[in-house]
């Protein structure tokens, strides 16, 4: 792990600050809270489940959660209802306001969904997580159930070894907006059913840019890295970078049904440009090209 951060990294986090000052969030909230994880007389919590709590605690505000730690454990599942907040890994021990990690590993055993971001009103909330690697043992289910009116940015942040019978790493329903950039989704199962990456039904919309990677993902039928039931995907991959790093649908399968990268059905709107779709993508006897295939 680099202890330095990136340059696409600290671009995410001056980028989200921005965000905070034109649309009115985060630290410009007067109610706003800001709450830091490690260990110190600095800190304000010694886990990332207390300082979601007392998000809750101070209402549905704008509040900040920096993590003061290379890497932190999730005992039990985390409930984000009706909040806006976001988590920015990749700070120094002791809660110095410095970034130093490249970022935040944050590791679940289960059982259970790492977060369940859900909303309850009219408002539309937020939840963002940055510069994070979310990891999920073989005992926990996806990292991100999301539901109801909420928008979720992904900066710099992978989701991986996520397991349920549907939606292995990821599953929305409704209206959610779900943004990935500079973002990593791998290593998912769909145990039973579809979307091994990602899952997606009932009118939600995935935008992704900044050379992402939906890569090795396994669905037991349709969609090892998209399935999309009534959503919208748009996916960027941006232009080539120096490194040649692209955007990717890679190495994802579907065991029995059709689209190895993607399944769309339901009347799903797909637009891609500047990826790769390549890397062995499969379903059975290469069902729907393996990696894009359209139902009724």
């Amino acid at each position: 792990m680099s202890m330095v951060p990136s340059s696409s990294s600290v671009w995410l986090r001056r980028l989200a600050l921005t965000f905070s000052v034109v649309l009115g969030l985060g630290v410009t909230n007067a109610e706003a809270a800001i709450f830091k994880v490690g260990i110190g007389a600095a800190c304000t919590h010694s886990t990332l489940e207390s300082a979601v709590a007392a998000a809750a605690a101070n209402g549905p505000t704008n509040d900040d959660i920096y993590l003061h730690t290379a890497s932190l454990t999730l005992s039990a599942p985390v409930e984000v209802f009706d909040q806006a907040i976001r988590i920015f890994g990749g700070y120094t021990d002791g809660c110095t306001p410095v970034p130093l990690y490249e970022e935040t590993v944050i590791t679940f055993a289960g059982p259970g969904d790492a977060f369940w971001v859900h909303g309850g009103g009219a408002t539309e909330r937020h939840f963002d997580l940055y510069d994070i690697s979310l990891q999920l043992g073989s005992g926990a289910g996806r990292g991100l159930k999301l539901e109801d009116n909420t928008q979720v940015v992904l900066g710099a942040t992978e989701i991986g070894g996520g397991q349920a019978t549907e939606g292995g790493n990821v599953w929305m329903s409704g209206s959610v907006e779900l943004f990935l950039g500079s973002s990593r989704i791998v290593d998912g199962e769909a145990t039973t059913g579809d979307g091994g990456g990602i899952y997606c039904e009932a009118g939600g919309w995935i935008r992704i840019s900044d050379h992402s990677n939906i890569d090795n993902n396994t669905a037991s039928h349709s969609g090892g890295g998209f399935f999309l039931d009534n959503c919208q995907l748009d996916f960027d991959g941006g232009e080539a970078p120096t490194d040649g790093h692209h955007g990717s649908i890679a190495g994802n399968k579907a065991s029995t049904g059709q689209g190895g990268g993607i399944a769309a059905e339901g009347g799903a709107d797909v637009t891609l440009n500047g990826l790769f779709i390549t890397g062995g993508n499969s379903g059975p006897g290469n069902a729907g090209g393996g990696v894009l295939s359209f139902g009724t």
